[in-house]
């Protein structure tokens, strides 16, 4: 087996793949690393525990199509083909002749499944399940679903934090707020990352800001909200740091002290207690 993986920007480079946690992302590298000269991995247990990814980041890969699993335990690298290409006196076929019988190699060199001799597109054709809409999935080939590729959210993840922090800020203003979708309130906020350029700092110090504002709390009830007024309340919210500027003007340079009693421990106007 080659000891070395190449990788292309093909698939590393999009946004289904980035989108992805880096935790999911790295077990991805780790798996081509250690997959065999035809993209196949027995061990995926093993390996989990080696670099500590967990269950989830095995899900999503799978939710993803980045990575095809058999019954057996065995996956296959989907794209493993478009990564490598390795010279024939230096590949060393499969042992998983099994699994690998129950694949097909697409036109565009990615792994395709399939069902009792029959490939998932295939099937999809008889069955009339295959869109005829011009939506294409990360290789440029048409997908049946877009609700395949969207981003799952999951707890750790920043937007996912941030999102739950606004709802908690919410909920202490009014304790009968209803749980939103916490999925389309993290997306709000990597809108707010990724577009906006707002930092999670500086998105945090504004949901304490507003929802301790008596105006702000009341409006702002999403991050959706908080997305389109936070330029208008940077603005209020820098103000209130400002000093007040009506100040009273300075006294002629020879003008008396007048004297300040304390009435508070009973000096009188002649300082006699």
């Amino acid at each position: 087996m080659a000891q070395r993986r190449m990788f292309s920007l093909k698939i590393t480079d999009t946004d289904p793949f980035l989108d992805m946690p880096l935790s999911s992302q790295a077990f991805y590298f780790h798996l081509n690393m250690h997959a065999d000269d035809d993209g196949f991995i027995s061990n995926v247990k093993t390996l989990m525990r080696m670099v500590k990814a967990n269950e989830d980041d095995l899900k999503l890969l799978i939710a993803k199509q980045f990575i095809l699993p058999f019954d057996t335990g065995v996956v296959v690298i989907k794209d493993w083909r478009i990564h490598n290409y390795i010279q024939k006196d230096r590949y060393s076929p499969t042992v998983y002749t099994d699994e690998k019988a129950q694949l097909k190699v697409s036109d565009n060199g990615t792994y395709t499944k399939c069902i009792q001799g029959v490939s998932d597109s295939e099937a999809q054709v008889r069955l009339g399940k295959v869109s005829e809409g011009k939506s294409k999935d990360r290789l440029g080939n048409k997908k049946t679903s877009s609700k395949s590729r969207k981003r799952v959210y999951e707890e750790g993840e920043v937007e996912y934090e941030l999102a739950t922090y606004l709802f908690q800020a919410i909920k202490n203003n009014n304790p009968e707020a209803k749980s939103p979708n916490m999925q389309t309130w993290s997306n709000d906020i990597r809108l707010m990352i990724t577009r906006d350029h707002r930092k999670p700092a500086q998105i945090k110090n504004m949901i304490d800001w507003c929802q301790s504002d008596s105006f702000w709390m009341t409006n702002i009830l999403s991050p959706k909200k908080l997305r389109d007024k936070y330029d208008q309340m940077k603005v209020k919210a820098l103000k209130q740091k400002e000093p007040d500027r009506a100040t009273v003007p300075p006294l002629p340079a020879d003008t008396p002290q007048i004297p300040m009693y304390d009435w508070v421990n009973g000096d009188d106007d002649n300082g006699d207690q």
